[in-house]
């Protein structure tokens, strides 16, 4: 389910009802197998982007997974038995020689697809000789001020991946998990937490488990169904300390957001 505002609600009546118009004359008049034409389905994904998947299925009555796998982004999972020839398999890369620092591997599958990788030589602090040939392994999220940093109260269970905590942020929640913030998960036995993103393409899922101990720390909801972070505290609680003592400076005027 999706909670949306009444101002919300009103404006998405008016944005979608020439859509709903047009859906519904194609529905009188398609034909026994016919599928809904994709124009259709692309204005629907962009409303569902907006206003959420289950608000634009109620007033389209259409397919509510259909709708939820193209907003998101989903693949659908081939049919067992269904042909491997166009899925992913390993490869083996081509062994490095020289001393460039950087090779650009480009791979491609049977169905024309594209993928670069780019691989680095290991760098030694002090050093500028190259070390062992490594995969380059950088950060792929900045935690920034003004990033929006959101920590579920109550634990989930860790065997939900992005569309299960993509629906604990819209049904526990009441929160948008594309809205650009970052939605921070406990486990129950309190080891792991994990992280949800989106960037504007797709979601990103982190994961950090202990090897030995719990996370000494977590919020008290006192009602709400999550507690908002800065950014310094949350640096805090990945390295397993108490982001309630995390002291710093006064800020001399907040971020907006």
């Amino acid at each position: 389910m999706n909670a949306i505002t009444r101002e919300r609600q009103e404006e998405l009546k008016t944005r979608i009802d020439p859509l709903r118009q047009q859906v519904e004359s194609w529905r009188r008049n398609k034909g026994s197998n016919e599928k809904m034409p994709g124009p259709l389905w692309e204005e629907a994904i962009a409303l569902a982007k907006v206003y959420g998947v289950s608000p634009v299925q109620r007033i389209l009555r259409i397919d509510y997974r259909g709708l939820e796998r193209r907003a998101l982004g989903i693949v659908k999972r081939p049919a067992p038995g269904a042909s491997r020839a166009a899925q992913p398999r390993f490869v083996e890369l081509p062994t490095l020689t020289g001393r460039r620092p950087e090779h650009l591997v480009e791979l491609e599958d049977g169905t024309g697809r594209k993928l670069t990788v780019k691989v680095s030589w290991g760098q030694p602090h002090g050093s500028g000789a190259p070390g062992p040939g490594v995969l380059e392994a950088r950060a792929v999220m900045a935690v920034m001020p003004q990033m929006r940093l959101w920590v579920a109260v109550e634990p989930v269970d860790f065997r939900k991946g992005i569309d299960g905590l993509v629906a604990v942020c819209r049904q526990r929640l009441a929160a948008d998990p594309m809205s650009g913030a970052v939605f921070i998960f406990g486990s129950r036995n309190r080891k792991s937490i994990k992280l949800l993103a989106y960037d504007g393409q797709g979601f990103w899922l982190f994961q950090k488990r202990l090897s030995q101990g719990q996370f000494s720390w977590w919020p008290a909801g006192r009602g709400a169904a999550a507690v908002r972070l800065e950014a310094h505290q949350m640096q805090v609680l990945l390295w397993n300390g108490d982001p309630s003592r995390a002291v710093t400076a006064p800020l001399w005027r907040p971020l907006a957001g």
